[in-house]
Parts: C-alpha cells; sequence; structure tokens
C-alpha cells in the first residue's frame, strides 16, 4: 500500500466503490429482496458525483493547477484512458463471446457497443472514465487561463449552458438508431461539463475540509510525500522517504484518540440528514422515483440533486476521516487505491447469476430473513469475486489500473 496519500480520500473511495456495488444490484434483486429499494435510492443520490468531489480535492492536494497542463494531460491519459481503452477491448471481447459462443445477442448490439468504446458513451460502467479525463482537463485549462471570480464564474455558466442543452436534448425523441447515436453523443459532450462543476467544488471544499478541519501538520508532511512519489525519487530518497513516513504514522497511532473529533462525526451526520431530506423532497414533494442519475444526466429538479450530492458526498467523507482517525480499514483503502479496477471487474453477470442460486438456495433455509439473508449473500459474492479480480489485476496486469508493474 502506498503510504504517500490521504488515507480518508481512499477510505471514501474504497466505501464509494462499495456502495457503487451495491447500487447496480438493484435490478437484479429487488424481486427478491424489495427491501433495498430506498437504499438504492440514496446510493445513486450522490455515489458518482462523490469521485468527482474528491478528485477535485486531490488536485488542490497534489497542487496541480500549478503545473504544465500537458505534462498532466499526458500522466492522466495514460492512468484513465489507456485503462479505458484496454478495458473496452475486454468488454468487446465478452460481446463477442455472448453473439458467437452464447448467440444470445443481435448482430447489432455488437455495433452499439463498438461505437459506446470508440465515441467515448462508454461500454457499461466505463462511462466514468472519459467524464473523468474530460471534466479533469476541462477544470485545469480553465484554472490555467482564469483566477479567482472568474473562474468560479466561468465553471458556473458552462455549467448552466450545459444543463440548459440537456434539457433540449430530454425534450427530443429519438426513436430511431441515427437519432438514439446522436442523444448519446450529446450525452458525452456534456457529461464532462457538469463533471468539471464537481471538480470545482471538490477543490473548493478541500480549503474547508483540508485546512480547518484537519490535523494540518500531518496533512502538510502527506502532501509533501506524495508530491515526492510523483517525481519518481532515487533508492536514497525512498528510503528517507519511508523512514519519514513510518515516523509520522507512528506519532499519528500515539495520538489517535486526540485526533478523533466526535464534532466531526457529528457534522457528518448532520450532512447526511440534509442528504434526505433532499431525497424526501425530490420523491415526496416533488414526485419524482428518485433524486437523478449522473450516467444519462437525468437531473430533475437540479437544485435538489447538486443539495443532495454534494451533502451525501461530504457525509461520506468527513464520516472516513473522522473515523480513519481510529482504524484504517485496510480493505476500503485498499478498494480505493484500485477503485479504477473495482469499477470496471465488479458488475459481472456469471458470477451475479451464480450469487443469486446460492441466495436462492439459503433462503429455503433461513426464509423467516429472507430478504436481507438474500441481499448479504449476493453482495457478499460479489465483494469477494471483485476482490479477488482486483488483486489479480494488480498483480499481474497493473496496466489496466493506469500503473505501470514495479520492476522490484
Amino acid at each position: 500500500m502506498n503510504k504517500n496519500r490521504l488515507p480518508y480520500f481512499d477510505i471514501a473511495k474504497g466505501a464509494g466503490m462499495v456502495l457503487v456495488l451495491i447500487g447496480h444490484l438493484q435490478g437484479e434483486i429487488l424481486g427478491y429482496s424489495p427491501y433495498i429499494l430506498y437504499l438504492c435510492i440514496w446510493i445513486f443520490s450522490f455515489h458518482m458525483p462523490l469521485f468527482f468531489i474528491i478528485s477535485g480535492m486531490l488536485i488542490r492536494v497534489r497542487k496541480d493547477t500549478e503545473k504544465d497542463l500537458k505534462t498532466l494531460a499526458r500522466k492522466r491519459f495514460q492512468g484513465i484512458m489507456v485503462p479505458y481503452y484496454l478495458f473496452s477491448l475486454i468488454y468487446m471481447g465478452i460481446v463477442l463471446y455472448y453473439y458467437f459462443v452464447e448467440k444470445t445477442i443481435p448482430v447489432s448490439t455488437i455495433f452499439v457497443n463498438l461505437w459506446y468504446a470508440v465515441g467515448l458513451y462508454g461500454i457499461n460502467v466505463l462511462w466514468f472514465l472519459p467524464a473523468l479525463f474530460l471534466g479533469e482537463l476541462l477544470f485545469l485549462w480553465i484554472c490555467s487561463r482564469f483566477s479567482g471570480k472568474k473562474r468560479v464564474v466561468l465553471i458556473a455558466a458552462i455549467t448552466v449552458i450545459a444543463y440548459g442543452l440537456n434539457l433540449l436534448l430530454k425534450s427530443g425523441t429519438y426513436d430511431t438508431a441515427v437519432g438514439e447515436r446522436f442523444q448519446e453523443l450529446c450525452i458525452t459532450l456534456l457529461r464532462p461539463v457538469f463533471a468539471c462543476s464537481f471538480i470545482g467544488i471538490g477543490y473548493a471544499l478541500y480549503g474547508w475540509i483540508g485546512g480547518s478541519l484537519t490535523d494540518k501538520t500531518k496533512e502538510r508532511a502527506l502532501q509533501t510525500e506524495m508530491i515526492r512519489s510523483e517525481n519518481r525519487p532515487n533508492r536514497h530518497e525512498q528510503v528517507h522517504a519511508q523512514a519519514h513516513d513510518s515516523q509520522v504514522n507512528r506519532r499519528g497511532a500515539e495520538n489517535a484518540k486526540e485526533r478523533f473529533r466526535p464534532g466531526l462525526l457529528f457534522l457528518s451526520l448532520l450532512f447526511l440528514v440534509v442528504n434526505i431530506i433532499c431525497i424526501y423532497i425530490s420523491m415526496g414533494v416533488l414526485g419524482y422515483n428518485n433524486v437523478g442519475e449522473f450516467r444519462s444526466l437525468v437531473h430533475n429538479n437540479v437544485i435538489v440533486y447538486y443539495t443532495a450530492a454534494i451533502s451525501g458526498s461530504l457525509f461520506l467523507i468527513l464520516l472516513c476521516k473522522s473515523l480513519s482517525a481510529l482504524y484504517r480499514f485496510p480493505l476500503l483503502t485498499f478498494y480505493g487505491i484500485n477503485s479504477l479496477i473495482f469499477m470496471a471487474v465488479h458488475n459481472n453477470s456469471k458470477v451475479l447469476t451464480f450469487a443469486l442460486r446460492s441466495a436462492m438456495y439459503i433462503n429455503q433455509y433461513l426464509t423467516r430473513a429472507r430478504g436481507y439473508i438474500c441481499y448479504a449473500v449476493i453482495v457478499l459474492t460479489m465483494l469477494v469475486y471483485t476482490t479477488l479480480m482486483t488483486l489479480f489485476i494488480t498483480r499481474f496486469f497493473p496496466i489496466l489500473g493506469g500503473k505501470k508493474k514495479n520492476k522490484s
């Protein structure tokens, strides 16, 4: 595990990954376990904006706005888009398998998925990667050209324009193949703008979360170590960095109880209350089925959507920041560090079918808690599969996660 990171971000990303997995199961298992409907609605109210907000915070931690844009673009392309294209090839292989071997899909599905991959709409869950890459580049470009209030006004303006264009797009009808591809292209172009808005929100919020709500000494030390690791230090520097990091961790462990702030935990719960109120307003007052959905750019009421997304994200980030003072959550940290791989591999229909059959078998003997047991069995099975796949890929094919293989 790379210790030169801000640990609570990795924990929050890892927790977010688990929520993504749970949320993506709703379509398959609601018939077996209807109790999870509102849990999934809560998850979808903020789970994707969470990662854009954390991305904005990390941009500020790394001081990316002060670096060369071309160099950053090259690094981010290597870390995000190379895995996108590689996983797209794997996904296309699966599509071809279902066409030639299983014979369960029409030939048109092959061309549609090829369009998704090439046109950056994204096959299945892969849509997130181009949106993140282009959203980050847009934000960094704006930061390189504008500063202060001009930057904020410009991001707000293009977001409002994108929202207006999205409303116009939603008002149209697309009942032909060409019309559907046009709609998907427009969504692909609009996603980075909304991603940029959340990245900018995260960038601004870190001044509060990383400043007034943190142990500044340790945060500064971790930022220094992170920047040093990005510059690929020589062996002597690595030894010195490891010794320094060990000293920081040792002191942190000794003062963990002192750094734990109940007020921070209470604040996170307040944000949770705000998030739940937004869900109630969207569903109980305005009559929508949910708060919104990022992939298809469904905002319903945009003010409620953004409020729910920000408050839900802050709930999880502050909760993880508070609890990380007491425990490191190694599994969630592992998921967070390898969130790209987790995102790409967690949605496997074959494993899900096995999980469903296992849950139904177990439910024959535990009928009194049928729905809950069914859900728990399915989630645990998918988590075990995803964990093993992530371990396998990080060990043997790290390029799929945007990383170079460790020669040592």
